[in-house]
């Protein structure tokens, strides 16, 4: 339990210390990499579901 604390600390203050970089031109690689991840979520079709190959 205290690796996950730690760990969403430090994601916090990398958020807090980049936010300038992260909002000011990397917007497209922003949408990119949640465009992925939205992909695996919904197109993927889970991990050993019903193959009916």
């Amino acid at each position: 339990m205290s690796l996950i604390i730690a760990l969403a600390i430090a994601a916090l203050l990398l958020g807090f210390e980049h936010r300038v970089h992260i909002f000011a031109g990397n917007g497209f690689l922003v949408l990119l990499l949640l465009g992925c991840g939205v992909m695996h979520l919904f197109m993927h079709g889970g991990h050993g579901g019903d193959d009916k190959s």
